[in-house]
């Protein structure tokens, strides 16, 4: 009987999961010997509140989502640094940083992310990110909200510097001012921490400047074939994506589910078929991402 290749999955939200023991167990039965289990607020743990199986090993990314800050205050985001700097004294098995950066979806700013559980076995806030009162209506999208996203992301990409940690970028229909910022960054401060742009959807040519830059790029659920007779319509996001992956250095290349909601077992899906699309073998493409993820985000170490 031939193995299932190992595999690590480079974004996560365990602590999002209605049965994460479950979840994490059927990921390892195909395959799964690593995830990095992200965080939205350093304030909030993104640990497992459960026993993690064995051959599975998890590492952390925190941080502060963009999709938080129309609802926290400038003490709020003050706090959360300091948390996370805390945190970063005490806990060995941070990784990386955020996942931050940019969105300018409209409308979004709703507590979805806050609302769940604040348990945490390191450093205990002193008001949960739920206890907190949003300082203005803003949503994303505005100006407004755009800039202090940038103030923001800035702050990350110091800590990730400090701490000689990469980051985890968020960026959703803000490639230019996401690319704008890290050259920002590189003109001030030198070269770039090392970057991963989580969940990449843009197209092409975005694609070709982040890689000019040193980006990272992780995949997820985007590459999947749609079912036979799915009403699901593959979006903007989904045809760049399909246009931009056979483009994507091997060296430069990771995978993920974000779950939820996809499956944390569906990523061995997500690497057929990225290989398809690639023309690869399943089993190369999982030893080169997995390869890549053990030397970006410290994996077996």
């Amino acid at each position: 009987m031939t193995s299932s290749p190992a595999l690590i999955d480079t974004h996560i939200h365990l602590d999002l999961l209605p049965d994460p023991g479950a979840h994490m167990q059927a990921a390892v039965d195909v395959g799964v010997v690593g995830m990095l289990a992200v965080g939205v607020d350093p304030r909030v743990s993104a640990r497992p509140i459960v026993a993690v199986p064995a051959g599975l090993e998890i590492r952390l990314a925190i941080g502060l989502h963009p999709q938080e800050l129309p609802r926290a205050s400038a003490a709020d985001v003050d706090e959360a640094f300091d948390v996370l700097e805390e945190r970063l004294r005490h806990e060995g098995d941070i990784a990386a940083i955020g996942e931050c950066g940019f969105d300018a979806r409209p409308g979004i700013g709703a507590p979805a992310l806050k609302d769940r559980s604040t348990s945490t076995s390191g450093p205990r806030p002193s008001q949960s990110p739920a206890q907190s009162q949003p300082a203005s209506s803003t949503m994303l999208g505005t100006a407004e909200a755009l800039e202090r996203q940038l103030q923001v992301f800035r702050r990350h990409l110091a800590v990730a510097r400090r701490h000689g940690l990469p980051l985890i970028l968020h960026a959703v229909r803000r490639d230019g001012a996401t690319l704008a910022a890290l050259d920002e960054d590189i003109a001030r401060h030198g070269p770039l921490p090392p970057v991963l742009w989580h969940a990449f959807s843009a197209s092409r040519e975005t694609l070709a400047l982040a890689i000019a830059r040193g980006v990272h790029v992780a995949v997820g659920g985007l590459v999947r074939p749609i079912p036979v007779g799915s009403t699901t319509q593959t979006g903007t996001k989904g045809r760049r994506l399909l246009e931009a992956v056979a483009h994507i250095p091997t060296s430069s290349l990771l995978v993920e589910t974000d779950a939820p909601p996809l499956d944390p077992a569906a990523l061995p899906e997500v690497i057929r078929a990225l290989a398809s699309l690639r023309g690869v073998s399943p089993g190369a493409l999982a030893e080169a991402t997995t390869t890549n993820a053990r030397r970006l985000l410290g994996f077996g170490a």
